[in-house]
Formats: C-alpha cells, structure tokens, sequence
C-alpha cells in the first residue's frame, strides 16, 4: 500500500498544477481577508496615508489594468518556460523535462504569477459590488498592488532559476540526486532484516504444476505490493510466483504469474492479486532503479553524440555514475522471495541484481 501511495505521490509531484492551484487559492483568501477587513475597520483605515486613496472608478480602472499587465506577464513566463524546455530536451533529452516539471521552485514561481491574477480577478468582482466611495476596499487594493509588484521581482528570480536549470552540470546533479533518494530506500548490508526462508519449500516442479495468469491491460509496471500479494498467498495457502519486475513492459494477455496449486487461482483471487499491481504509459522511480540510471546515461550518450560533442559532460555523469553505484554495493538488493512465518516461501518475485544495473549504466 505504501509502495502505491508513494508512486502516486512521485506522479503528482511531476505536475505543475496542484502546487499553483493551492497558491490561487489562498491569495483569493487573502483577498476576501483583506476584503473583510476593509469593512470592519474602514473608519481606521482612512487615516493610514500609504493605503489606496483614489475613487472608485480609479480603482476599478487600475485593476482592469494590473490584471491585464499580470496575464501578460504570465504569458510571458510561459513562453520562457516552453523555449528553456525545448532547448533542454534537445540537448539532454525528452525523459529529463520531468525533472524541471517537479522542481518544486517552478510551481511555486507559477503559482506566485496566478496567484496575483487570481487575486486581482476576485477584486474586480468585489469591486463591482462597490457602490459608494466609502465602501471602497482600500487595504485589499493596496494588497493587489503589492502582489503584482512583487512579481517583478519574482519574475528576475525566476529567469534566473531556469536558466540554472538549463545547465547540464545542474541536471546532472538533481537526476544523480533523484537515484541516490532510490537507492537510500534500499535495505543496508548486514541490517539483520534479512528473512529466514527455506529454499526447498519451493517445488522444484512449480513451472509445470502451477496455473498461468495472464494480464488484462498493456503497460509498465511501476509498483507491485510484494506485501498485499504474500498476504493474498498466506490467506489462500497457494504461493505465487511473478514473473515481471517494475520497470518492465507488460502486453495485454502476457503470462503475469503462476498459482500452485492451481484451484487456488480463483477469479477473485486473480483480481485481488491484479490489484497489488499499478501500471502506467511510463516508468517511475518508485522500485525501479533502472530508470533513474538510465536519465544519467541518456545525458551522457547525447553529449558523446556527433550533434553535441560535449566530452565534459560525459566525464561528469561518468563521475555521478561511479557515485550512485558505489552506494549500490552498500545496500542489499532484495531478492523478492517472502515466506510465512515458518520459512516457506509463498511469494517468489523476478529479481534484479548489481550486475544488471552496472549492465544498464555502461552497456549502451
């Protein structure tokens, strides 16, 4: 269950509208705070001098103006981003837009720009409710003006963060940084947590015994609840075997796993066990270190490539290989086999070891 929520939690963070979309809306409740203010204090506010003093069709004219100025701007942002994101993809790589897409500085910089738009939307809605000049909300006026003013100063910041992003070396880095939080949720070498499983419970004839599931969807696996699955087999006293990893391609009506003994595999039991699977259009980090391997070695094959030719990057995602892999060696890559609390083992998953990563880093 963990295992989903997380994959769930790294699909979401590669979106670039929740972040922005909860931005919008606590300026809109800082507006209809402002807003509230106004009317309960507006004696007090009309001595303060630095606050907005104009009529009310000043007003409304100025905010027509700012939250023009403000989707222009916004506009403006996008049309940088678009341009930074084509210029990297081509340099670096399709895959690697994701991670400018979860950099959590972007969304925030995307939501300060809509925020104020938000903001200054809902003001002019107010502001046509406004019927006399001394209703009109000068604290929530002055607030918005604030809020677009900043922007400038958030839109040089923001210049300044893509075009760090946009450095190959920067890439590098956060793609290097993304597989050590992988290989970190690894179990470390000599932890103790290691199971206790005997081997010859598992039937040397499970192959020829056992009954064949086969998918009902085409995708890639991304996260299988090794968990949910070893407590399906321990309820049902059947043991399972997968025959996929995550990170592997599964077409519709591919063997999926094998059921001993073979009257176990009841319909229901194949739902709940298709359940414990998530498949998705593309790979995730979520149990699959491959592929944040394979980010790294996609940025060094196209700076080797004819087009780029840029030696120094190669030597530095070389140099973040040798990093990661070297932690690699320190942790304990299970073997995906589970067992009751007797050591029989009920669960025996596909399993990948150092020697395939080290093969997916250096063998293109």
């Amino acid at each position: 269950m963990l295992s989903k929520l997380y994959n769930y939690y790294q699909i979401a963070r590669q979106s670039l509208f929740y972040i922005p979309a909860l931005v919008c809306l606590v300026y809109t409740a800082m507006c209809l705070g402002f807003f509230a203010l106004d009317h309960t204090y507006a004696d007090n506010l009309k001595d303060i001098p630095v606050l907005f003093n104009g009529t009310l069709s000043d007003a409304k004219e100025i905010i027509r103006v700012l939250l023009s100025s403000m989707i222009t701007l916004t506009v403006l942002v996008i049309s940088i981003t678009m341009v930074v994101l084509s210029l990297s993809a081509n340099q670096m790589g399709p895959r690697l837009i994701l991670i400018f897409l979860s950099n959590q500085k972007t969304k925030i910089y995307m939501g300060l720009f809509f925020g104020s738009i938000a903001a200054s939307f809902v003001l002019i809605g107010l502001l046509h409710e406004t019927k006399s000049a001394d209703e009109i909300p000068r604290l929530s006026i002055s607030a918005v003006f604030i809020f677009c003013f900043l922007n400038l100063f958030v839109l040089l910041s923001y210049v300044q963060h893509i075009a760090q992003l946009s450095v190959a070396d920067e890439v590098i880095s956060k793609v290097h940084r993304e597989l050590l939080q992988s290989i970190k949720r690894l179990r470390a070498k000599g932890s103790g947590e290691e199971q206790k499983v005997k081997k010859d419970s598992w039937p040397k004839d499970f192959d020829k015994k056992a009954q064949k599931i086969f998918s009902d969807k085409s995708g890639y696996v991304q996260t299988i609840d090794y968990k949910a699955i070893l407590e399906l087999a321990k309820n049902a006293g059947a043991q399972v075997k997968i025959e996929y990893a995550p990170g592997d391609y599964i077409i519709q009506n591919a063997q999926i796993a094998r059921v001993l003994p073979k009257n176990k595999a009841t319909p229901e039991f194949q739902d709940d066990l298709f359940d414990a699977f998530v498949f998705g259009d593309v790979r995730t980090a979520t149990q699959d270190i491959q592929y944040s391997v394979r980010h790294l070695v996609e940025v060094g094959l196209r700076a080797l490539s004819p087009g780029i030719n840029d030696n120094y990057t190669a030597v530095a995602v070389l140099n973040k290989l040798s990093s990661a892999l070297s932690c690699i060696f320190e942790k304990e890559i299970s073997e995906r086999v589970y067992s009751d609390e007797s050591g029989k083992i009920l669960l025996n998953g596909k399993n990948i070891d150092e020697r395939e990563i080290i093969f997916e880093a250096f063998s293109r």
